[in-house]
């Protein structure tokens, strides 16, 4: 287990955590978590971090490039819909690798407002309902129809795009959001 611990006003996140249990193995599980500041200048290196991660993790950079750009899209909509409290000061991000399942599942988590956990209960389980080519095609349907500006379109496209599959779990205002690609 490795455990680095930087906080500076220069850095983005305050701390990594790379767990590896089997390091000899060639098939190992792991995880690695995220926790940064609620701010929009740090999301290009975050994504940047987690696709070099997710880089020496897969064989197939096509794969890897698909789960960084759904986690980029996580991570945009936590920092955009990020309601700061005492508990959740932060957003924090998870990557767990299962070898023996073959998935990677991703969690961001952060505080969020009533009104937008609503919004985004009902638009996972609307974009759930149906194979993901067919759920994207309706949303961009419903994008065209739209007049407030707002495209909704990023999870479906997410899910569309990287063949996950999306589901939320709320808690007193703590919202996380799990995508689990299957390798």
């Amino acid at each position: 287990m490795i455990v680095i611990d930087v906080y500076s006003p220069r850095f983005f996140y305050h701390e990594i955590i790379w767990m590896n249990k089997n390091v000899n193995k060639l098939n190992h599980d792991g995880h690695l978590e995220l926790i940064f500041d609620n701010k929009w200048k740090y999301i290009s290196s975050i994504r940047n971090f987690i696709q070099n991660i997710i880089n020496e993790l897969l064989v197939n950079k096509e794969k890897a490039e698909m789960i960084s750009l759904a986690a980029n899209e996580l991570i945009e909509n936590a920092v955009k819909y990020h309601v700061f409290n005492d508990d959740c000061p932060d957003v924090r991000l998870k990557l767990i690798h299962k070898t023996s399942e073959k998935i990677l599942l991703l969690e961001v988590k952060n505080c969020s407002s009533d009104k937008n956990i609503d919004i985004l209960k009902k638009e996972i389980e609307a974009i759930s309902k149906s194979s993901p080519d067919k759920s994207y095609l309706k949303k961009i349907f419903e994008v065209s129809k739209r007049t407030d500006g707002k495209s909704m379109l990023g999870l479906s496209r997410v899910r569309f795009e990287s063949g996950c599959d999306l589901s939320i779990h709320t808690d007193n205002g703590i919202v996380t959001i799990q995508a689990i690609f299957y390798l």
